[in-house]
């Protein structure tokens, strides 16, 4: 599915409108009524609850849930509509307003009568609010603040129509939203329903046809995508039946320090299960005999980074580096080289991450094209030297901006993982799986990337199954097991990956 700002999609909106012959009005009207079939049908299991109260800006999305409370009211439930004001000048939601009110729906009045207002929203069982779209500028302010500061202090269930009013594409954590636990969004997902600061306020997110011509919505120009789970099998394909081990790769883990041995362990055993032939860990010699237990089907081995051997890497189809790597400065030395004398795909992870900043900052040029970095939030805001909460409000500029300068694919993990390529091509994948929170969990993603590489995948194809694979791999572990220590997903990797076929 694609994924676009609030610009596209009005200019979307436009076209429809101006070259497809589809009037503004037709468009709220279906936006409006199959929001609400959605939301009656998959929400509400198509039981009307009787405490509803809608709440309606004078926008477009204002204009959808006027809609909605008209059906609403045909399905046989009494409600009200709660406005900032009456300032409704001729337009799409001002008609619905008026269909509302001949109807008999009662329309209220915040400026004049937000008392009555906040009586009905605090004795809500459900709100379902359009107050607000993704165009707005700022932070929401006025009678629109106080109408989504009165909904977040209600007890009821809480819709949104397209987005949470107040996170629109300048949304930052801290400003004024309503905090809502369900959002039905046109057609398209928005990025900013999708920043690590926004995803908070956004609840389950649904997007909803609305019948947008496909071509609009469809269009090759629009590149950016959002994926889930069942998007694996557009990057991996099923092994050949006659395949064999030297024929599905060769990774090599590099990592492990003293106190810090787990974390290779971790990742080599998740590239075993990620479709690689072969996987060699290897350490440093002083803590070779450390290691805790590991698969007899992982190959070890011991690596003097004093030494750079090309000629031994050559066997090697991926690299994972920095698993508990440490980060000295022969270490440093030796990933210069590996970065500027080798073309084997890597997947640069933790400590590794942390050296290659230090490089970046003196100038060093990346010359390997193959490259997959995979920092959290806090890593790459040191990489960039930009603050962690701008990452957090609006991650895109920043990681489309490095990814291309430094020709590499970037997964910035959070509760969204946000995925850029060489030529700054945006991959969305939605987590929010608080068992995934837990030491390991990224080794794990950064083995099982390796082990995908290895197996021939391109950066961007094995980043994006990666990040499916890894987060469907959580979610087995947690409905199996509840919340888990990071090596219980191992045994799930397999099976997300066979059920991806």
């Amino acid at each position: 599915m694609k994924i676009v700002n609030s610009l596209k999609m009005s200019e979307i909106d436009s076209i429809a409108q101006s070259e497809y012959r589809i009037p503004g009005i037709i468009l709220m009207e279906n936006a409006g009524i199959h929001f609400y079939e959605y939301l009656y049908k998959n929400i509400w299991n198509n039981k009307v609850p009787h405490k509803t109260v809608f709440a309606a800006g004078k926008g477009n999305n204002g204009g959808d849930t006027f809609v909605m409370a008209r059906q609403h009211f045909l399905k046989g439930e009494s409600c009200c509509v709660i406005v900032p004001d009456f300032n409704f000048r001729e337009g799409l939601a001002k008609t619905h307003l008026d269909i509302c009110s001949s109807l008999g729906i009662e329309i209220i009045d915040w400026g004049n009568n937000s008392n009555i207002a906040q009586k009905y929203l605090s004795g809500a069982d459900w709100i379902i609010e359009g107050i607000s779209g993704t165009g707005l500028k700022g932070e929401l302010s006025g009678y629109a603040a106080d109408i989504a500061e009165c909904i977040n202090s209600s007890e009821a269930e809480v819709c949104s129509v397209d987005i949470p009013s107040g996170v629109g594409d300048s949304y930052k954590e801290g400003y004024c939203a309503v905090d809502a636990d369900y959002t039905i969004t046109v057609e398209l997902p928005k990025f900013s329903l999708y920043t690590p600061s926004g995803r908070k306020k956004c609840g389950h997110i649904a997007s909803v046809p609305i019948g947008f011509p496909p071509p609009l919505v469809n269009d090759p120009a629009i590149k950016d995508k959002f994926l889930n789970y069942k998007d694996t099998v557009n990057f991996i394909k099923k092994p050949s039946p006659y395949s064999y081990k030297n024929k599905k790769g060769h990774t090599l883990v590099l990592g492990g320090s003293k106190g810090m041995t787990g974390a290779p362990v971790l990742a080599s055993k998740a590239a075993l299960n990620s479709l690689s032939g072969l996987v060699t860990l290897k350490v440093t010699e002083d803590i070779s005999t450390s290691l805790p237990s590991f698969s007899p089907s992982l190959l070890t081995g011991t690596i003097d980074y004093s030494v750079f051997d090309e000629v031994i890497l050559e066997k090697y189809t991926s690299i994972v580096i920095g698993p508990g790597w440490g980060q000295t400065e022969i270490k440093k030395n030796w990933l210069k080289k590996l970065l500027t004398r080798s073309s084997i795909p890597l997947v640069i992870d933790a400590d590794a991450i942390t050296v290659l900043s230090e490089l970046l900052s003196e100038g060093f040029k990346i010359k390997n094209s193959c490259c997959v970095l995979t920092p959290h939030i806090g890593e790459f805001s040191r990489i960039i030297n930009v603050n962690k909460r701008d990452l957090l409000d609006n991650p895109l500029p920043f990681i489309k901006d490095f990814s291309v300068k430094n020709k590499l694919t970037i997964v910035l993990k959070s509760h969204v993982i946000w995925i850029s390529d060489s030529k700054g091509c945006i991959s969305i994948i939605d987590g929010c799986n608080p068992a995934m929170a837990t030491a390991g969990s990224g080794d794990i993603l950064s083995g099982i990337t390796g082990g995908l590489l290895s197996y021939g995948l391109d950066p961007l194809s094995a980043a994006s199954a990666a990040v499916l694979i890894h987060q469907k791999s959580g979610l087995m572990c947690y409905n199996e097991n509840g919340f888990f220590e990071s090596e219980r997903m191992i045994k799930y990797i397999g099976k997300a990956i066979k059920e991806s076929f």
